[in-house]
């Protein structure tokens, strides 16, 4: 399949080339088939430095080898002999699926510390498997790459549709009403296709790629069997239900399990814990007027591909559309779809997610963050037109805090929105990973 260049590609391409005492070694994590390998491969070909591969997953031998290293100059004396690997060639070390390995996370502080001129990546799905029992991680010594599904822009290119990428990177207010309804055909087409890269590629060349995101879903459910165990993958699989279930609603435990025990209970808060460690699931806490509100609430969990999320709730139902979807009732659950593209766009840019309750039967904003110093509430409308009624949360926020500035994404075209002497930015859901990136601010794209 066609390599489609990645926004993180010139990120990584300069931490690759770049002085290896001031990076230290390189995680690049991610959900599997996201392109983490592929991505990592081009650029390390692409600097032309020497290079050294390998796979952990493939080369069970090698891998088998690694794990009865007891120390770390055995290692070293491993990769010499395996792979002619010397820390005094200034190479690259690439291991692939390095979370496969038991003891390679004890050796990684000193891959840092005693080896001058050695770049060093590890790829992986859950990277955090790494640092096991009780091998401490490595503080100061790593650096953490998260590589995403497409988002918008990388979805258009993969699709040969590159000429609206530069649309969304120019003046917002010059996007004429037969351009957005354009962009919203596409960006709907986004939002069930998803980003996981084949998936995405299989939809460009005209082909079932539906069929594709259920077997990724089988993938996924393969590797939590090997990871979790027979006793748990039920668990498991209800727990990505229940996010696909409920996206844009509190997650409960209790739309995961049948049974109250707290043994059960339990296990569901481990899946959901340790599905947020690798990010296959991504947790946003629900934050309140004081700490101790806080605690009280529930929190909002969201799926990594919102693709895969559709394949999981709507399988059996009719596909709702931005655009031709006119009833309500039916529209309501893009409000969750939306809000579940927005998450993992600003898990990818922060890292973290962050909502805000009032009270627990009061009004919430689906996210808050921090930029330039700035908090910045966000709400996600599945709405065509903006009216006053969609924007009472934000007003109620901005002036409990006495803020001047919110945000607003919606499949409504751009507009700033001046009330109470405040400026409501509504983002279009197609320009929001674009803006996000410059700098959620009243003065992006001009002028209203």
């Amino acid at each position: 399949m066609p390599y489609i260049k990645r926004k993180l590609e010139i990120y990584l391409n300069a931490l690759v080339t770049q002085d290896v005492s001031t990076t230290g070694v390189i995680l690049v994590e991610g959900a599997r088939q996201v392109g983490k390998t592929t991505l990592t491969q081009r650029v390390i070909k692409n600097s032309g430095r020497k290079f050294h591969a390998i796979d952990l997953e493939e080369n069970t031998l090698l891998r088998l080898n690694i794990d009865n290293c007891g120390r770390f100059q055995d290692f070293e004396e491993l990769l010499a002999d395996e792979l002619d690997f010397h820390s005094g060639d200034g190479a690259v070390l690439f291991i692939d699926e390095a979370q496969e390995s038991q003891q390679l996370g004890r050796f990684v502080r000193y891959m840092k510390e005693r080896w001058q001129g050695v770049q060093v990546l590890l790829t992986g799905s859950s990277l955090t498997r790494l640092f096991r029992g009780d091998t401490r991680y490595p503080v100061g010594r790593v650096m953490r790459l998260h590589v995403a599904p497409f988002d918008f822009s990388e979805f258009l290119t993969a699709i040969g549709s590159k000429r609206f990428v530069e649309y969304l990177s120019g003046n917002q207010n010059q996007i004429s009403v037969q351009r957005h309804q354009r962009l919203l055909n596409l960006y709907d087409q986004f939002l069930s296709v998803g980003g996981m890269p084949e998936v995405v590629l299989i939809h460009a060349a005209a082909g079932d790629y539906s069929r594709r995101q259920l077997e990724l879903i089988a993938d996924l459910q393969s590797d939590f069997l090997r990871l979790f165990g027979e006793d748990d993958i039920d668990t498991v699989m209800n727990c990505l239900g229940s996010v696909a279930n409920f996206v844009g609603s509190p997650s409960k435990i209790s739309t995961v399990i049948k049974s109250s025990q707290n043994k059960n209970r339990k296990k569901a808060e481990s899946v959901f814990a340790r599905l947020e460690q690798w990010a296959i699931i991504l947790n946003a806490v629900q934050r309140g007027p004081s700490p101790e509100s806080t605690h009280a609430y529930h929190p909002k969990r969201y799926l990594f591909d919102t693709g895969l999320l559709r394949q999981l709730r709507e399988a059996a139902v009719p596909r709702i559309s931005i655009l031709d979807t006119i009833e309500m009732a039916q529209r309501r659950p893009l409000g969750g779809v939306l809000e579940n593209q927005v998450a993992i766009a600003l898990h990818h840019q922060m890292g973290v997610l962050r909502g805000w309750k009032r009270s627990s039967s009061g009004r919430e904003i689906d996210f808050v963050v921090e930029q330039r110093n700035l908090n910045i509430p966000i709400e996600c409308k599945a709405a065509l037109k903006i009216k006053m009624t969609h924007l009472r949360g934000l007003r109620a926020y901005l002036e409990s805090y006495d803020l001047k500035f919110g945000v607003v994404v919606s499949f409504a075209p751009y507009q700033q929105i001046q009330v109470d002497g405040r400026v409501i930015l509504n983002i279009p859901a197609y320009l929001f990973s674009t803006i996000l990136g410059n700098g959620l601010d009243p003065g992006f794209g001009g002028e209203a």
